[in-house]
């Protein structure tokens, strides 16, 4: 059974399934852990996923749909790709270190 995308819920806890996994990451520890916990084993091999990524990060960053596309693809036009076949525990490249950069900022852009 695939789980459904984090919420954002009222109050800024993120819930998969009704239950509380935790508040949106506030740190770039806080976001590796996340990334690794939560959104790659839903992206990983289905380019599918990777939409349901972008709407995940639309709620949580409280952006707009266009913002979090464009965080995606900010290094990269080919990021849905990237995201979709590539593995956070086989290392990555810059592109994906700088998606994580990008992510974060506009986390933290919408926490403001």
């Amino acid at each position: 059974m695939q789980e459904s995308a984090p919420k954002n819920e009222k109050g800024g806890m993120l819930k998969r399934d009704g239950v509380v996994i935790g508040t949106p990451p506030k740190s770039k520890e806080e976001l590796d852990a996340f990334l690794h916990t939560w959104i790659e084993p839903t992206w990983r091999g289905n380019p599918d996923n990777v939409e349901e990524g972008v709407m995940w990060l639309k709620e949580v960053a409280k952006i707009s749909y266009a913002e979090a596309l464009a965080t995606l693809h900010a290094r990269n036009p080919r990021m849905y790709e990237q995201l979709a076949f590539s593995t956070w525990g086989n290392g990555y490249g810059e592109t994906m270190k700088q998606f994580e950069t990008d992510l974060l900022e506009a986390l933290q852009k919408a926490a403001i």
